[in-house]
This record gives C-alpha cells, structure tokens and sequence, in this order.
C-alpha cells in the first residue's frame, strides 16, 4: 500500500505538476508568442497525459497542419478518443473529417453550408440504403408468412377431408345399423 502511494506521488510531482506548470506559462499572452511547432509539442504533451480539451486541440492541429503535417486520419482518431472521453465539441468534428476524408477534400474544412449539404446528403444516402435493407428483411418475413400460410391451409385441407371421411364413414356405419335393426324388426313379424 505504501508503495502505490509513494507511486501515486511520485506520478503526480514528475507528470501532472509540470504539465500543470508548462501550461501555465504557455497560456495567456506566452502561448500566442511561441512557434506553431512548440504549441504542437504541448498539446500533444498535455494529451498524453489524457487531457480531453488537450487532445481534441491535438486533432485540431492535425486536421489544419498548425505546427505538424496535416493528418485527417490521425485527427479522426483523436477526436473519436476526445469525444469517449466525453470532449462533447469533438462529436461533429468527427463526421466533419469523415468527409473530408471521404470526398478526398485535404485542402481545407467544408464551409458550413457545404459541410450541412455533404451531411444531409450521406444521410439521405445512409437512410436510403437503411430502408432498403429493411425492405428486404420485410420482403423475407413476408416470404415466409406466405409459406407458412400455405403449410397451414394444405394441413387444414388435410384435416377436413379426414374429417369428412370419417363422418362419411360413421354415417354409412350408422344406416348399416338402422338397416340391420329393420332387418330384425322384419324378420320378428
């Protein structure tokens, strides 16, 4: 026990208090001062240490190439680890670098309108081919309801001829009875 918190310790005195330190000096007026490359250097230092804002800023940088090549793939998947994180601006950069992966755009960030368009328009897509797929699903439901109908009308076809032989076959046994009564009824006189 005393290990892990000496370990705990130590942790937070060689990781956390720099961190905390580092960014305090790059904050304010300092972080508009330094270099594009030592702002990169931060945040990705500052997300390593799990920081959620930290790491959405690192895909940030990602996406626009501010002090690092531009990386769409790795900013995806730093906003896809921002936004588990629960870094809620980080839920519609995600499907915002979807596209532009998607429509080969590396240059620059859709423009609202054209980012809404693009959306809507996979949407539409999406939803189309989400109907279609339920289409077919509804189709082999159908399918086989029909079936299952014609299983069921051949077997109730079955059960009544059955039934109607055997009442055939019970009344001809009855008037063979009557038939046989009478006989005996004649033969008496």
């Amino acid at each position: 026990m005393f290990g892990a918190i000496f370990f705990r310790r130590r942790f937070i005195a060689v990781f956390i208090l720099p961190s905390m330190l580092l960014g305090l000096v790059i904050s304010g007026t300092a972080y508009a001062k330094r270099s594009p490359e030592e702002v990169f250097k931060y945040q990705k230092h500052m997300a390593q240490a799990g920081y959620s804002s930290a790491i959405y800023k690192l895909a940030v940088m990602y996406q626009t190439g501010y002090g690092t090549p531009r990386n769409l793939k790795r900013a995806l998947e730093l906003y896809k680890e921002s936004a588990k994180l629960g870094y809620k601006k980080a839920e519609p950069k995600i499907s915002e670098v979807k596209i532009m992966i998607e429509s080969g755009d590396f240059n620059a960030p859709k423009s609202d309108a054209k980012q809404k368009e693009a959306l809507a328009k996979k949407r539409t897509e999406q939803e189309q081919q989400e109907i279609a797929e339920e289409r077919r699903k509804l189709d082999a439901d159908m399918e086989q309801l029909r079936q299952e109908k014609a299983r069921i009308a051949k077997e109730r076809k079955a059960l009544i001829a059955t039934k109607k032989q055997e009442a055939e076959d019970e009344m001809d046994a009855l008037e063979r009875s009557i038939e046989l009564l009478m006989d005996d009824g004649t033969a008496d006189e």
